[in-house]
């Protein structure tokens, strides 16, 4: 349960920064690297439009969102200089906010609002930061709600991509098969010294890694579902389990 919890909530988070922090290095530091431009995004009911997002806290400037009705025309349209993530909502600053009717013709003057706490929005930062982020950096849920929303993929980075979130998928599982084959060959090579245990288990983890390398690249071309590039290696070694632990009796 740990390595799940560190490979889907701590890990992706932990690269990608980590990733940052280089180039930011790279590009003598200069505060620029952590700025995203002239991000669009059209989640349900909701168009935006963000000049620049600032990945380190998600703070956005010259910000435009629109609502839209369910016929897709235009209800509410928000001009922000800033919007801020505080307290697990935004807060738009130095607002303008413009009605519209259902014909399209403006619902009366816009309105200036100093600041402007919007609670009702389900976009969180990390809806943004999916967009601008590499899939590698994405967990499994993200990179499965990120698949669900680019329905305009091709086939190939369509695969690439579902082979990557089933690896990510099984990796915990991974661990577990290694502890399960692991302590019957401990148990049983024991008695003829540690070296052939030790030798037996390092040809049994390159054989479970060369095996993952090539289901993740078989699955990646297409020759196999993605599903099975991610979790074959998992299946034959969590089959082939019970033999060791039989064995050890």
């Amino acid at each position: 349960m740990l390595a799940a919890f560190i490979n889907e909530k701590v890990a992706p988070d932990a690269a990608y920064h980590a990733a940052k922090f280089l180039d930011y290095q790279k590009a003598r530091r200069n505060d620029e690297i952590f700025f995203a431009r002239n991000l669009a995004l059209k989640n349900k009911n909701h168009v935006w439009m963000v000049q620049r997002l600032d990945t380190r806290d998600c703070s956005m400037y010259n910000v435009e969102l629109i609502e839209q009705r369910p016929d897709s025309s235009d209800a509410v349209k928000y001009r922000a200089g800033k919007a801020l993530w505080l307290d697990g909502r935004w807060w738009f600053t130095d607002v303008t906010v413009q009605s519209y009717k259902e014909n399209g013709d403006l619902s009366g003057p816009p309105e200036l609002v100093l600041q402007k706490e919007m609670r009702d929005l389900r976009e969180t930062p990390q809806t943004f930061l999916m967009e601008i982020k590499d899939p590698q950096y994405l967990s499994a849920s993200e990179m499965r709600h990120y698949l669900q929303s680019k329905r305009d993929l091709s086939s190939s980075t369509r695969s690439r991509l579902l082979v990557d979130m089933h690896s990510r998928l099984a990796a915990p599982f991974a661990c577990l098969i290694v502890t399960l084959i692991g302590v019957p060959i401990g148990a049983h090579t024991g008695r003829r010294g540690a070296f052939a245990g030790i030798m037996i288990a390092m040809s049994l983890f390159f054989g479970f890694y060369i095996l993952q390398l090539v289901a993740q690249a078989l699955g990646k071309q297409e020759l196999i579902p993605a599903f099975l590039g991610g979790w074959l290696p998992v299946i034959i070694f969590g089959a082939a389990s019970p033999l060791f632990i039989h064995r050890m009796r």
